[in-house]
C-alpha cells in the first residue's frame, strides 16, 4: 500500500522480490531480496494466503518452516468449529487430489511406502496390503478351502494357505517341495504291503528335520516306518537328508488314497497314491 494505493509488483529480472523492513517515509525500508527471511510475518489472523511463484525462492522449495526459535510444534492446521471436509490437501497440477488428511484426522494416501514403524490402533485398507518389499498383490486372495480330514484335501487347503501368505510376505518360504512315490498298486486288508512310499525332498531339510505324517482314506489304515515294523504317526526326514520312507497297512478293502503333510509345511507333488485294497 502507497499512497492508500496497492501496487502490485511482479519479481525483477532474477527472481528477487520487493520487501519492506521498516515504514519510512523515503522509501529506505523497501528492498529487493532474492531470499525471503520470513521468521517472523505476522502472528495475528490471517483469513487466506495464497502463494504463486514462477521460480523456486529458496533451494527447499516455494515455502518452507524451520524451527529456528523454540522447540514447539511448528506447523499446526486447526479446523473450523464445524469442520467436516479435509484439514489438508494434496493435488496434482489438474486439481486432482492425491491425498489428504481428513477432519477426524484420518490419512487418506494413494499409497505409502515407508522405511521405519508403522504403528496404529487401527487401520481400513481398500487396497492389498504385503510386507517385506513384496509388491501389494493386485487383488484379494482367493479363498482356500475347508480342511475336512482328507489328507489330499488338506494338501491342497495347505499349499493354497503358504503360497498366500509368501504372496503377502508374511512368511519365508521354505523352498521345497516333497514328493511321494513308490508303494504297491494293489494290497490286501490287514497285510503290510511290502513296497514302501518314499518321500523326498527338493532340498535339505532344516534343522529339526522334516516331520512327514501318512495318512489313507480307508478305514483303520495304519503305517510302520520299516518292513514288518511297528505302528507310527509320523516320520522324520533328518536334518540335511532329503528322503525318508514308510508302509501301508491297509485298515479294509476298497480304494485307497495314500497321501502326507509336513510340517515345517511345504509344497506337494505326487499324491495321493492310489492302492486297490482286496482279499
Amino acid at each position: 500500500m502507497i499512497d492508500s494505493s496497492t501496487y502490485l509488483l511482479p519479481p525483477s529480472y532474477d527472481n528477487s522480490v520487493l520487501t519492506c523492513n521498516s515504514n519510512a517515509a523515503d522509501g529506505s525500508g523497501l528492498s529487493w531480496r532474492s531470499t525471503l527471511n520470513t521468521s517472523y510475518i505476522y502472528s495475528g489472523t490471517i483469513e487466506a494466503i495464497s502463494l504463486s511463484a514462477d521460480a523456486y525462492l529458496t533451494s527447499a522449495g516455494q515455502l518452507s518452516v524451520t524451527g529456528t526459535y523454540l522447540d514447539q510444534v511448528q506447523m499446526v492446521v486447526s479446523g473450523n468449529a464445524a469442520q467436516t471436509h479435509h484439514l489438508t490437501a494434496w493435488e496434482s497440477s489438474a486439481g486432482a487430489v492425491l491425498a489428504f488428511v481428513g477432519s477426524a484426522g484420518d490419512g487418506h494416501f494413494a499409497s505409502v511406502t515407508t522405511a521405519g514403524a508403522v504403528s496404529a490402533a487401527s487401520a481400513v485398507l481398500t487396497g492389498g496390503i504385503a510386507v517385506h518389499g513384496i509388491a501389494s498383490p493386485p487383488v484379494q486372495a482367493a479363498f482356500p478351502g475347508t480342511a475336512d480330514g482328507v489328507a489330499a484335501d488338506d494338501a491342497t487347503v495347505i499349499n493354497a494357505i503358504v503360497a498366500t501368505l509368501i504372496a503377502y510376505g508374511f512368511v519365508a518360504p521354505f523352498v521345497a517341495t516333497t514328493t511321494l512315490s513308490g508303494g504297491d498298486l494293489v494290497g490286501a486288508a490287514t497285510v503290510q504291503c511290502a513296497d514302501p512310499f518314499v518321500v523326498t525332498l527338493s532340498a535339505p531339510a532344516p534343522a529339526g528335520g522334516v516331520v512327514i505324517t501318512p495318512s489313507g482314506t480307508l478305514s483303520g489304515d495304519t503305517f510302520q516306518a520299516a518292513l514288518l515294523g511297528t505302528n507310527v504317526t509320523s516320520v522324520t526326514i533328518a536334518a540335511g537328508g532329503t528322503t525318508v520312507q514308510f508302509y501301508l497297512t491297509p485298515g479294509a478293502d476298497g480304494t485307497d488314497h495314500v497321501s502326507f503333510t509336513t510340517s515345517p509345511i511345504t509344497t506337494y507333488a505326487g499324491t495321493p497314491k492310489t492302492v486297490t485294497v482286496s482279499g
